[in-house]
């Protein structure tokens, strides 16, 4: 994994959860402040939280609609390579791309997710953000953090599932069920949704993350699956 990437894939594993994400922020927000009356806290610093909050809830919004737009002038080869190792999403992985296959080699896979790797890391440092600015606007938010140590210490298969088959195509889309049905398809696995939590900020770039179990990131954005096969 090349340095410097890995505040990109935080992004591109959070993506599809962005919004619901902002949503439960603010929901919390809102939670606190209709209860301000039965809190033991000072007035200040409660409300102080509560504008914390929302300001990031409106963050990850603004967050999201800057990655759409980047994500447009992706081609749809592109984008399945994307929704097939970062987003995930079953729904999108069999319907709008069902019956789409990726014949190549693994050598060839990996070099095509290593070059759109790039492509991004570009992109985002004009239009999204820079790896300084990532880390400067979210040192206090432990679900992108949380995931960017477990990157930088080269553990990514913590923060997603293994992939039982190594063939690149998804399955045909079905009304009826959804999830994958027989062998030889290979589908993304569920995310989860990441719950902001309270933590202590980032000391540093290579700070230690806490331990996470292999068979799903505590704080990361989809569960583990299989055990055979490598990250992919």
């Amino acid at each position: 994994m090349s340095v410097g990437y890995e505040y990109i894939k935080v992004l591109l594993y959070a993506y599809p959860k962005l919004k619901e994400l902002a949503e439960a922020i603010a929901a919390g927000a809102e939670i606190k402040a209709l209860l301000s009356f039965r809190s033991a806290a000072d007035t200040q610093k409660l409300a102080e939280t509560i504008a914390e909050e929302i300001a990031r809830s409106e963050q990850l919004l603004e967050l999201k609609e800057k990655m759409d737009a980047v994500l447009r002038v992706c081609g749809e080869e592109e984008l399945f390579l994307l929704e097939y190792k970062y987003f995930r999403r079953t729904k999108e992985l069999n319907c709008r791309f069902s019956g789409k296959g990726f014949s190549c080699s693994e050598r060839t896979y990996f070099r095509r997710q290593n070059a759109l790797l790039k492509k991004l890391a570009l992109l985002f440092r004009v239009r999204v953000m820079s790896e300084e600015d990532f880390l400067r606007e979210y040192r206090n938010f432990p679900v992108f953090l949380r995931v960017y140590r477990v990157l930088l210490k080269g553990e990514e298969r913590k923060v997603v599932g293994k992939r039982r088959t190594r063939r690149l195509y998804a399955e045909q889309c079905s009304s009826q069920n959804s999830a994958a049905s027989g062998t030889g398809f290979l589908l993304p696995l569920r995310t989860k949704m990441a719950i902001a939590a309270a933590d202590s900020p980032i000391a540093s770039k290579t700070a230690a993350c806490a331990p996470v179990r292999e068979e799903t990131a505590s704080s990361g954005f989809s569960a583990a699956g299989g055990s055979s096969g490598g990250e992919r």
